[in-house]
């Protein structure tokens, strides 16, 4: 692979990003006692821990041949019984494509869309000022964080995160280092640097966090830097990374620009114990296939509201894919109407009209996520989709279940400035 260009080329960038990926899954999978393994176009990570998950790395699956290979994945998986999940990531958002059809009728969620970014080492960039108070450097001890006041920036699980990468670090010192931010004393942010063996030149940084109660300081972009400026002086010429879309808006700040979004599934714990039977594999692809036939042949006990092994409803798969002859059927057998499966659809009077029906919905916190259909509204940055549900009586003041904020608290973080300003309104009224 050559990145010796002037101009950072993005196409052999997006590459590296899923290379250094491969290599980072392979390098915790070993380090944890598992295998690597490469079966029928699909490259896949198989932990031996119950604190990880396999990971199925950008796979090319065969035309006619997908499904079979997964299914032997998937029962090696569950026949080793130790992992807590899987995953599966792709360099292209290809949700609605047959990888996401196979992977959704077997008991993977549709996950986020990995924003793949990199930045041009060689190019010349101005150091961030860290905010006043915050030293930054490199952790080879995780009772570094055991010293500080505030023991670890985000939580228990960006603890065990950082605890494992420390370890791959004392293993590989001259592939992984940690990086930890210090402010007055606690520590408040973090990140990992790797740099895969098989791809001189490329450095991708992991697990950037920094404690909430400290973000929009400049912790991030700080701390990114810095890794940033090792890896330069390691010899590195470009970086890499995904970013989430909380950090998507950091990023161009301290040099990096955008590849490519791709797209994540991921199986949890339940549906690696307790697989879905041929029958609703069928079922789940049938419907995200939009295929009619099929769906008229299976049989007719199928309960039309039970989650399915991905834990969304067959109504909600049927919209995941597009598939609004599918959704219209189970509709007709009596199936649970959904707002957002709806809307999703282009259903705009059925979803008004349920919401005239049914207003206790509007202030409903959804199971998984703790959300109402207001903090939906400002994730997916639809401002018709908040319109719609403002004037159907919707409360701007409810606090999501998670982090207690309101739909407009997520529309400033998430600087969503088109929905700001109705939500401003809309809670002025309500006072």
């Amino acid at each position: 692979m050559r990145l010796q260009t002037v101009a950072l080329n993005r196409a052999h960038a997006l590459h590296a990003a899923a290379v250094a990926h491969r290599a980072w899954f392979a390098l915790g999978a070993r380090h944890s006692g598992g295998e690597v393994f490469r079966e029928d176009g699909v490259w896949w990570a198989l932990p031996a821990s119950s604190a990880l998950t396999a990971t199925l790395g950008f796979p090319w699956l065969r035309p006619g041949a997908g499904a079979a290979a997964l299914d032997v994945i998937l029962g090696r998986i569950r026949a080793q019984g130790r992992v807590r999940g899987a995953s599966c990531w792709t360099v292209r958002p290809e949700h609605r494509t047959e990888l996401g059809v196979l992977l959704v009728a077997r008991g993977f969620e549709v996950g986020w869309q990995a924003h793949w970014m990199a930045r041009d080492l060689r190019a010349p960039h101005s150091l961030r000022p860290a905010p006043v108070g915050m030293e930054i450097g490199q952790v080879e001890d995780v009772r570094a964080w055991d010293r500080r006041e505030g023991a670890h920036p985000d939580g228990p699980e960006w603890r065990r995160t950082a605890r494992a990468n420390l370890e791959l670090a004392a293993l590989r010192p001259q592939q992984v280092w940690e990086f930890g931010a210090f402010l007055d004393g606690a520590a408040v942010g973090g990140t990992t640097l790797f740099v895969p063996p098989e791809l001189p030149g490329v450095a991708l940084l992991n697990d950037v966090g920094v404690a909430q109660e400290h973000r929009r300081r400049g912790i991030g972009a700080a701390i990114t830097d810095a890794a940033c400026t090792h890896a330069r002086a390691l010899g590195c010429r470009v970086a890499v990374l995904n970013a989430t879309f909380e950090g998507e808006r950091l990023y161009p700040h301290v040099g990096f620009v955008s590849l490519s979004r791709g797209q994540t599934w991921w199986m949890h714990r339940p549906a690696v114990e307790a697989p879905p039977s041929p029958a609703q594999v069928r079922f789940a692809e049938a419907l995200a296939r939009g295929d009619l036939h099929a769906l008229k042949n299976l049989p007719r006990d199928l309960d039309l509201d039970a989650s399915l092994a991905s834990g969304s409803t067959p109504l909600q798969v049927a919209a995941t894919f597009g598939q609004s002859d599918a959704a219209g059927w189970l509709i007709d057998r009596g199936a649970r109407f959904d707002i957002l499966a709806g809307w999703d659809l282009g259903w705009r009077e059925r979803v008004a009209e349920q919401l005239r029906r049914s207003p206790e919905c509007l202030t409903a916190r959804d199971a998984r996520s703790g959300m109402t259909l207001l903090h939906e509204a400002v994730v997916r940055d639809d401002l018709a989709l908040l319109r719609t549900l403002l004037a159907a009586g919707a409360d701007p003041t409810v606090q999501d279940s998670t982090h207690h904020a309101t739909p407009l608290g997520w529309a400033r973080f998430m600087g969503r400035a088109d929905l700001v300003e109705p939500l401003e309104r809309a809670e002025q009224s309500a006072r």
